[in-house]
């Protein structure tokens, strides 16, 4: 249980801990907020809209897979999981994401942080050029906008244990 694990992480590693998560572990990491305090999350063309994401078919059937059913069907599922429902995540989240995704539409992205704003979270869009995997590329130009989002969310610096 991702819950779990994270509890586990946070207790061993002592704070900050600051949650990254790529698509499908983006929508993981924005979750478990609702769960487990932790200093911030950076979602990395995270799947932030479970509801518009299994409308929109993104992943094939993989959001109604995971939930159960569509949001019409199984909408008590769908509170409980999609990160948007659960706002506000009282957590800095940065959500990093290419328009040029052409796997999690980056409209998805954009409503969390329009929602996540409306709701007094401390969230921000940051739009970078590439696609949905050049985000997690440490060659790929974007990669230190991704670890300068990270940084300013642990304080502006690496914890000694990282540098190593």
């Amino acid at each position: 249980d991702v819950a779990a694990a994270v509890t586990k992480a946070v207790a061993e590693a002592g704070p900050p801990v600051v949650l990254v998560g790529h698509s499908a572990g983006g929508h993981l990491a924005a979750w478990v907020t609702s769960r487990v305090p932790v200093q911030g999350v950076v979602c990395l063309a995270g799947v932030l809209t479970l509801a518009d994401a299994a409308r929109d078919g993104v992943g094939g059937t993989a959001v109604p897979d995971l939930v159960g059913g569509m949001p019409e069907e199984v909408p008590e599922r769908y509170a409980a999981a999609d990160p948007i429902a659960l706002l506000p995540a009282g957590v800095p989240v940065r959500a990093v994401h290419a328009p040029d995704d052409d796997r999690v539409p980056f409209a998805i992205s954009r409503r969390y942080v329009v929602a996540a704003r409306a709701a007094g979270d401390d969230t921000v869009l940051v739009e970078v050029p590439g696609d949905h995997f050049t985000v997690v590329d440490p060659a790929h130009r974007t990669w230190p906008t991704v670890l300068g989002q990270i940084t300013e969310l642990l304080g502006g610096a690496w914890p000694s244990a990282y540098t190593r």
